[in-house]
């Protein structure tokens, strides 16, 4: 391997994360935590974000 080719990485991954969906539709999904282990860390005050916004026709959920 060369100095500038990177290590691969191949240890587990997880976070958990907030979903927006339109509908049924998955929009996007954000991950303020991820984490090289098996196991997400806890997220605080991330259910404080789970939401409807009727205008729009978005929720967002864990």
């Amino acid at each position: 391997m060369s100095p500038s080719t990177p290590e691969l990485n191949s240890s587990p991954a997880s976070g958990l994360g907030l979903a927006s969906y339109a509908g049924e539709e998955l929009l996007d999904v954000w991950y303020p935590s991820p984490s090289l282990t098996r196991e997400p860390q806890d997220v605080t005050g991330l259910g404080s974000a789970i939401a409807l916004d009727p205008i729009r026709e978005v929720r967002t959920q864990t």
